[in-house]
């Protein structure tokens, strides 16, 4: 069973509270959700979400990559 998100209460919604008024915005539960929807949706391996370039090294040197 899906927890509630304690910081919206699983409306997507957050209230923040500036200069007395209040204003809503994306809560980070919803952006979660649709990063992991958009990387399944790109069939993107979980072993590789949030993994970048910085730590790539090729086995072999190919004059075809650049660095």
């Amino acid at each position: 069973m899906k927890r509630a998100c304690t910081i919206c209460n699983d409306t997507g919604w957050e209230k923040i509270v500036r200069d007395n008024k209040e204003y809503l915005k994306r809560c980070r539960c919803r952006n979660s959700n649709v990063y992991i929807k958009k990387c399944r949706d790109a069939n993107i391996p979980p072993k590789f979400i949030g993994a970048g370039l910085d730590d790539f090294y090729p086995r072999h040197t190919d004059s075809n990559i650049k660095s």
